[in-house]
């Protein structure tokens, strides 16, 4: 993944939709006050998965912390956010939430629906059918995924399908994380859009 990322930024700076690098390379004191000024944004990281490792806090909770860190951060350290703005943020906020709750709410109900109809188990026998075992399935979830990834918004096809094909992953000997990886590379994938005027 890390090398296709490589590839597709060096093409869209060869093409002029990214910024080319410099050709100079930046000085030690450069890169000190490059450290130096990021030791603060750094922090944030250190915080959700320090506070995690140390079990401080969940995995929600850290998300929370981080966001009231940023909030500070923001508001009285970099000064990119006013009081002013605050109103405005709190109504997107609400907003999306509102969103996503929908999103979520619906997407459960259908879940729930498909799996009152045997819908999993007809998927694992289907998939037993057809055989090719671990490979087979994999294909069949990048197949789902992709399309329902398309249509849907990302959340609601992780919702909807991850609980009915990860016990057939289990079943099948596929690892867990392996399973969830794929799964987020392929249900992200496809809400990318190129920027406007890109050639490719």
């Amino acid at each position: 993944m890390a090398l296709t990322l490589m590839v597709i930024i060096y093409i869209q700076s060869s093409r002029g939709i990214l910024p080319r690098a410099t050709s100079t390379r930046p000085n030690l004191r450069e890169v000190l006050i490059s450290l130096r000024d990021s030791v603060i944004p750094m922090m944030t990281p250190v915080i959700i998965f320090g506070g995690i490792f140390a079990g401080i806090f969940t995995a929600t909770e850290a998300a929370a912390a981080a966001t009231v860190y940023a909030f500070i951060v923001s508001l009285f350290i970099y000064k990119e956010i006013g009081i002013t703005d605050l109103y405005k943020i709190l109504v997107d906020t609400a907003v999306m939430t509102g969103v996503v709750s929908l999103l979520v709410g619906a997407a459960t109900g259908f879940s729930w629906i498909l799996a009152t109809h045997q819908v999993p188990r007809m998927l694992g026998d289907f998939i037993t059918a057809v055989g090719g075992g671990q490979y087979t399935f994999l294909l069949f979830s990048i197949a789902v995924f992709l399309f329902f990834g398309m249509i849907l918004d990302g959340l609601p096809a992780i919702l909807i399908f991850f609980p009915i094909l990860m016990p057939i992953a289990l079943s099948l000997g596929v690892a867990p994380l392996h399973y969830g990886v794929l799964v987020i590379a392929i249900v992200v994938s496809p809400s990318w859009r190129p920027p406007s005027g890109c050639a490719w």
